[in-house]
């Protein structure tokens, strides 16, 4: 639980101020695709069939392309 408040501190040092509020949104993106892929490397998903795998590696797509297209917002 800790930590999560030293990478929130981490991001919001590496993020210029006018673009204070992505840092929120990046942290919790990462929570969830981390948590996705422990799950399924724990076997967390095993027996639920492919359907909902596939949705989450779909939602994890999702969240890796949200974050590149912020990620190219803030370079330009």
């Amino acid at each position: 639980m800790y930590l999560q408040f030293f990478f929130l501190c981490l991001g919001a040092a590496s993020i210029p101020a006018s673009f204070a509020y992505v840092n929120w949104m990046l942290h919790m993106s990462g929570y969830v695709l981390f948590g996705g892929i422990v799950g399924l490397a724990l076997g967390e998903w095993a027996g639920v069939g492919s359907k909902p795998v596939r949705l989450l590696w779909a939602g994890m797509l999702v969240i890796i392309a949200a974050a590149n297209i912020v990620g190219l917002g803030m370079a330009s």
